[in-house]
């Protein structure tokens, strides 16, 4: 099946994907050596954008601070809750203590 009647019958929804899939697994399909070459020009296009917008860059640079926020936030859990439970314990120990007094 020629490339254009693949991306044709794919978006009338007309092929299933399981053939498409057969088609493009192809390791010889040109079809698929050119959707490989437009995600190297769309990431290619990314990378100048990038490089050329500082307000693009300001807001990726946020995102990853957020993710690195949360994953420094869910290693420190385990710790504050070890911490929370020897505050409460010694708290009922010596709260037992005095009450003996």
């Amino acid at each position: 099946m020629p490339s254009n009647i693949l991306f044709a019958h794919s978006a009338e929804k007309t092929a299933a994907q399981s053939t498409i899939i057969r088609k493009l697994s192809n390791g010889k399909s040109r079809t698929l050596a050119a959707l490989h070459e437009y995600d190297r020009l769309i990431k290619s296009l990314y990378v100048l954008e990038y490089i050329d917008n500082k307000t693009l860059r300001h807001y990726v640079q946020q995102a990853l601070n957020r993710g690195e926020a949360y994953h420094q936030l869910k290693r420190a859990l385990p710790q504050l809750m070890v911490i929370s439970s020897v505050v409460v314990t010694t708290t009922r120990f010596l709260s037992g203590m005095i009450a003996l007094d």
